[in-house]
């Protein structure tokens, strides 16, 4: 099957409340392994992942659309993946984040940085480090994750 029409199938299943984060077909050798990363506005419940877990488990074995032997995992961003989503960043306004960057010429330059996520926009974010607002453009963006605070 084209990695279109999958992509498609994701896509018309994953309905509100729900938001897709990212799918990807991939494969090991124990198999293929199509992983669904969605999430809400307020957060994913085990019951909203179970659910899509089950209709796209239907679709797929109906349609037969991943030859062969396969795994699906239905899942939340969870705390460890970026952030990548603008919805989800929009969820980690006000919490601390790590922000890694691309080096930008300057040999001495803080390469990843700890502080409060102010905003997030289509340009890039900004964040409260040490009481100083920073903002960082996407293309210098290489990751941001939350940190965690124990």
């Amino acid at each position: 099957m084209p990695a279109q029409d999958l992509e498609q199938l994701v896509h018309q299943l994953v309905v509100e409340p729900l938001f897709l984060v990212e799918s990807e077909l991939g494969g090991d050798s124990k198999g293929r392994v199509l992983r669904v990363v969605v999430d809400t506005d307020a957060g994913v419940t085990v019951d909203q992942l179970a659910a899509l877990n089950r209709s796209l488990s239907r679709a797929l074995d109906e349609g037969e659309l991943i030859s062969g032997h396969y795994r699906l995992e239905v899942c939340s961003p969870g705390l460890d993946r970026a952030l990548r989503h603008p919805r989800v960043l929009a969820r980690a306004v006000g919490r601390r984040v790590r922000v890694r960057l691309h080096p930008a010429g300057e040999p001495q330059g803080p390469l990843e940085l700890v502080g409060r996520l102010v905003a997030s926009s289509e340009a890039g974010v900004e964040m409260d480090v040490d009481g100083q607002t920073q903002a960082y453009g996407w293309e210098r963006i290489q990751a941001v994750h939350h940190a965690l605070e124990w």
